[in-house]
């Protein structure tokens, strides 16, 4: 939430990919701070190609797409958003070639994302998904609806950077942070889990830690064309 309040400043042009029903979770930030956030926007617009999205109460417009195909004109935001999207992307260059179309010139995405290096995730990747599920229902108490196929193809700060410069973007930040833990209901277990993430918020051992955030900035480009946001208005 630090980055996306960096991020999204007053009047900016937002939109949210795989936005689902809010913005990050309640744990995160509070509703009330979600809300002050989407405020400062003069338009905040979310994009999902799962129904959840019916149920975010914050969005100004609402979109069911995919993000090979952003439906809107180039140019049309400032900032684009998306929060535990990119793992679930098998061809991660085609939609950050769409995201590049609808950005303004040094219009910025930032996004948020699991770290392929991170034991979890990397055991993760090698688990079936019916495995997968179940885990994370057991330790999660997610729903087997709301839990979506990985790729992990764009989970690593090397490979974000060189998806970054290959898409016509300059990186500002990356980031790697560390979570709130997993095995919080397993008693020992969950205690022995703190002292291995204090180990990996530690130094060189950062670089293992949970999730990477990163902001790009979308190189100039004199070809714009400056847009009307009012193009938006037949996908509210």
């Amino acid at each position: 939430m630090r980055t996306l309040q960096s991020e999204v400043t007053t009047g900016m042009r937002w939109l949210d990919i795989g936005c689902g029903r809010q913005i990050v979770p309640s744990w995160a930030s509070s509703p009330g701070e979600q809300e002050a956030l989407v405020r400062r926007a003069s338009l905040f617009a979310g994009i999902d190609a799962d129904q959840s999205l019916v149920e975010h109460p914050l969005l100004g417009y609402r979109i069911m797409a995919i993000g090979q195909h952003l439906p809107f004109r180039d140019g049309s935001f400032n900032v684009i958003t998306a929060n535990m999207v990119f793992e679930h992307l098998e061809r991660p260059e085609e939609i950050l070639g769409e995201i590049h179309r609808v950005l303004s010139p040094g219009g910025r995405l930032t996004f948020h994302t699991p770290n392929l290096r991170y034991p979890y995730i990397f055991l993760a990747g090698l688990v079936g998904d019916s495995l997968k599920k179940l885990l994370i229902r057991f330790l999660e108490q997610r729903e087997a609806k709301d839990v979506f196929k990985t790729y992990y193809h764009s989970n690593t700060v090397e490979a974000i950077e060189h998806l970054a410069d290959s898409g016509g973007f300059d990186v500002a930040e990356v980031r790697v942070s560390g979570s709130v833990g997993t095995f919080q209901r397993l008693g020992p277990l969950g205690a022995l889990e703190v002292f291995f993430l204090k180990i990996l918020s530690l130094g060189w051992f950062n670089r293992f830690n949970a999730t990477i955030t990163a902001v790009l900035k979308k190189r100039p480009d004199h070809g714009f064309v400056g847009v009307h946001t009012r193009a938006l208005a037949a996908h509210g």
